[in-house]
């Protein structure tokens, strides 16, 4: 259940950034677009993700933590970057959605364990 809502919360997040960037992000594909970047972006932040943030740690411990949104937002390009019918424009853009995907994980995902 906890998977399922981590990407519901991933497309929520996305849909968001969507009406929020409506020149940054562009949407040609509808819906089944922004499911299947969902999907693909729940998969990347559960597989890439930390092996990426693993790689980057020497950078994260340099800039005090602030590398790791670089490496979130690297990911939320890939995933744009593999669906045909999205556009995400400039890297800021991008890591704005993954804050905007953190923030919901942190309000919605976590604490519903106990």
């Amino acid at each position: 259940m906890k998977l399922f809502v981590k990407w519901l919360i991933c497309t929520v997040s996305l849909f968001l950034s969507w009406q929020i960037f409506p020149q940054n992000f562009v949407l040609w594909g509808g819906w089944a677009a922004l499911i299947a970047c969902a999907t693909i972006l729940w998969v990347l932040n559960i597989f890439l993700r930390p092996v990426l943030q693993f790689l980057a740690l020497p950078f994260s411990l340099v800039t005090l933590g602030l590398f790791s949104f670089l490496v979130n937002g690297a990911v939320v390009a890939l995933a744009a970057a593999l669906i045909p019918g999205i556009e995400i424009h400039g890297i800021g853009v991008c890591v704005l959605i993954s804050l905007l995907i953190s923030a919901g994980n942190l309000l919605f995902a976590h604490g519903k364990d106990h």
